[in-house]
C-alpha cells in the first residue's frame, strides 16, 4: 500500500506560512519507479494491474520502466517528470504570493435605492424600466452565498434564463486566478464619461453601414467625430493614433469607435 503523505499545508494559513518545495519534496520522494517497485509481486506473478484499478499489464510496465531511462534533452523521462512538476508548482506559488487588487465599484448600489445604476437584465421591471426590488434581491443573495440552489431561485421575468452567472466562481489552471485579476469599475451612472460611452453607442448604431475604408470621409464619421470631440469626458482614441486621454485634442473621423489600446486603427 502506498503512504499518504503527511499535510502540511492549511487553508486557513496565509501564502508566507506555507513552504511549498518542502511539500514537493515529500511528494518527489515517492517516484514513479518506487510506487511500481510495491507492485512487484503482482507483475512477478504474471497479473495485471489493473486487478488493483490500474489498467496496465505486467508487460506494459516493464516497458514504462525501461522507457524512464530515454533521453529527453539531456534528461531522463522521470527527471523531466519531476522538472516540470517543480516548475508548476513554482509557477502557482509565485501567482499566489503576488497581491491580491481591491476590487473597486462606481458606488451607484448604494448611491440609487431603485437599483436604476446597477445591472437587473433578465430579471423583472415595472412599466418604467425600474427592477422589481425583491427579485433583485435575491440575485444579490446568490452572488454573497455562491450557492448552486440560490443561483436556482434567482427570480426572472421571464422564460430567458440568465447566461452562465457562475461563470466567475470558475477556477483556471493556468496564469492568475480570475480574482487576481484587475478590471476598472464601470463608470458611474450619472458621470460624463457614462455619457460620452451612451453618446458614442448611438454613434455605432447609425454608422453600422458605413465601410471602414470611408470612415475618413463619409459624413456620418465626420459628425461622429465632431460631436464626440466636444464631449468632456470621452476616452476614446484621439488624434487618430494617441492613447485616450480626458483633456486635448481632436477625434479623427478615420479612427472613431477604434479599440481604445494604443496604436489601434481597427474598427469595433
Amino acid at each position: 500500500m502506498s503512504k499518504t503523505l503527511p499535510r502540511t499545508t492549511s487553508v486557513r494559513k496565509s501564502p508566507k506560512s506555507v513552504d511549498y518545495r518542502e511539500h514537493v519534496t515529500q511528494l518527489l520522494a515517492r517516484s514513479r519507479r518506487e510506487f511500481l517497485r510495491e507492485f512487484g509481486s503482482l507483475t512477478v506473478a504474471g497479473a495485471s494491474l489493473s486487478a488493483v484499478g490500474l489498467p496496465v499489464t505486467a508487460s506494459r510496465v516493464h516497458a514504462d520502466d525501461l522507457a524512464l531511462e530515454q533521453d529527453f534533452g539531456g534528461m531522463t523521462a522521470e527527471a523531466r517528470a519531476d522538472r516540470a512538476f517543480r516548475q508548476r508548482v513554482d509557477m502557482a506559488t509565485l501567482q499566489r504570493e503576488r497581491p491580491l487588487p481591491k476590487h473597486d465599484t462606481n458606488g451607484d448600489e448604494d448611491r440609487y435605492a431603485n437599483r436604476i445604476g446597477s445591472y437587473s437584465k433578465g430579471l423583472p421591471h415595472n412599466n418604467r424600466g425600474e427592477v422589481d426590488l425583491n427579485a433583485y434581491n435575491t440575485l444579490l443573495t446568490a452572488l454573497r452565498t455562491v450557492n448552486v440552489d440560490d443561483f436556482e431561485r434567482i427570480t426572472l421575468g421571464g422564460n430567458v434564463k440568465l447566461t452562465n452567472p457562475q461563470a466567475g466562481l470558475g477556477m483556471d489552471s493556468e496564469g492568475p486566478d480570475t480574482f487576481a485579476c484587475y478590471q476598472p469599475p464601470a463608470p458611474a451612472f450619472a458621470s460624463a464619461e457614462e455619457a460620452g460611452e451612451m453618446v458614442e453607442m448611438y454613434w455605432h448604431a447609425l454608422t453600422r453601414d458605413v465601410n471602414f475604408l470611408d470612415y475618413d470621409t463619409h459624413p456620418l464619421t465626420q459628425a461622429a467625430a465632431t460631436d464626440l470631440s466636444r464631449l468632456s469626458d470621452f476616452r476614446g482614441p484621439r488624434n487618430a493614433r494617441s492613447f485616450p486621454s480626458r483633456s486635448g485634442g481632436t477625434i479623427a473621423a478615420g479612427t472613431i469607435l477604434s479599440d481604445s489600446a494604443p496604436d489601434q486603427t481597427q474598427q469595433t
